[in-house]
């Protein structure tokens, strides 16, 4: 992943840019834990989401991962490379 997302939105992302965590030796190694908890169980996480406080959730379809959309998660965005979600109200 790159830091385009939070640069160009000018807001701090939960987890991005790996490659720079890794030289930088920051704490993202438990960061990169608690997001793929999530993507395992949303419907049990959605604290995660909360206590976090993540509001949007940006998905590369590279990645080939979905949420489903549940009360609080809606799909707010689509075209042929991303899937954007937003959490909350």
């Amino acid at each position: 992943s790159t830091a385009y997302v939070s640069a160009l939105g000018q807001k701090p992302s939960f987890l991005e840019d790996e490659a720079q965590n890794q030289i930088l030796l920051t704490g993202y190694k438990k960061r990169v834990i608690e997001t793929k908890d999530f993507f395992l169980s949303p419907r049990r996480n959605l604290k995660f989401l909360e206590s976090s406080h993540i509001k949007y959730i940006y998905l590369p379809k590279i990645f080939n991962v979905r949420v489903d959309e549940l009360m609080n998660i809606k799909k707010i965005f689509e075209n042929d490379q991303v899937i954007i979600y937003k959490f909350g109200d």
